[in-house]
């Protein structure tokens, strides 16, 4: 009695090692549509923040990183200016840097970012394995300031205009045809004649 309880329990098991593939294969892919969805529907939600100007922060650099922190007074210029947030433990972030290291190299475009919810040692060898394309990078260790701008996925975008107002926001990954359309049209309204990828 006692084999026969043991045999029917090993078959048993043995139909659930080979169902193991197939269950995970659904959840990746319910994963996955379910982020889709969810990036789609959070892209296009509104921000309260646009037209009124950046909340007023400081943040301190990225430990032993060699990039100076950011704080509100970096935006009272004449410059139209890009703030990135980002993470090294995000991996929508990766699909988008090799656009921002293309922004950076326009000097009519300044590009910030703040490091989200992240540890020094991580964001330091993210950037040193992709290339920083900050001219200065946040530290926001607790995520207060993401709170305080309303940030709830990675990577945000928002463009900041020469007033220090922000313009546009953009949940999710950039994209080449997202920069050559709305960002390049908002970025031509609050300052003219710039092309951010020429």
């Amino acid at each position: 009695m006692k084999f026969w309880s043991c045999y029917f329990n090993f078959i048993k098991s043995s139909r659930l090692i080979a169902l193991f593939p197939a269950i995970v294969s659904v959840a990746i892919l319910y994963l996955l549509s379910w982020s889709l969805v969810y990036q789609d529907m959070s892209s296009n939600v509104p921000s309260t923040l646009i037209g009124k100007q950046i909340p007023g922060f400081s943040l301190p650099a990225i430990p032993d990183s060699g990039i100076s922190g950011l704080n509100s007074d970096n935006f009272k210029h004449n410059t139209v200016t890009l703030l990135n947030f980002w993470s090294s433990w995000c991996p929508s972030c990766r699909v988008e840097h090799n656009l921002l290291m293309e922004l950076s190299k326009n000097p009519s475009v300044q590009l910030v970012g703040i490091n989200y919810k992240d540890s020094p040692i991580n964001a330091r060898r993210y950037l040193g394995k992709l290339g920083n394309p900050f001219s200065l990078i946040g530290w926001d260790y607790d995520g207060r300031i993401g709170s305080e701008f309303g940030v709830y996925g990675q990577p945000e975008t928002f463009l900041v205009g020469t007033d220090g107002k922000i313009i546009y926001r953009h949940i999710g990954p950039l994209t080449r045809t997202l920069i050559e359309t709305t960002l390049y049209d908002n970025i031509q309204a609050a300052h003219s004649s710039i092309n951010p990828l020429n």
